[in-house]
């Protein structure tokens, strides 16, 4: 796990997150998805060794129940982001901020 999520989510996240908020509100958004990220990972150490300690669990799926939990999430994480998540390749803030602008805007 951590050798894969080292190379892919890892240090991807913190790029993707300074290029897709405008500035004006890029300090409170990295400061929000810090805490969240400090937060699931006090999840995951906690939910673990619970998952790992049930004996219903582990005669079910062989000890596996944690790994199945994680990559169940991995691939709701995986969907959210194709759908939701803007391509910044090639993109200057400014236009990663006209994006954000141009979807946001009412219509008419």
């Amino acid at each position: 796990f951590m050798a894969s999520f080292s190379i892919s989510w890892g240090p991807v996240v913190w790029v993707l997150l300074s290029e897709i908020f405008p500035n004006s509100v890029r300090s409170l958004a990295l400061s929000i998805a810090v805490f969240i990220q400090w937060a699931a990972n006090f999840a995951v150490s906690q939910t673990f060794p619970l998952l790992t300690g049930s004996k219903a669990l582990n005669e079910r799926f062989h000890g596996a129940a944690p790994f199945l939990l994680f990559a169940v999430l991995c691939v709701g994480a995986f969907i959210f982001v194709r759908r939701f998540v803007p391509e910044t390749r090639n993109k200057t803030l400014e236009q990663m901020q006209d994006l954000w602008q141009a979807q946001t805007a009412p219509e008419k």
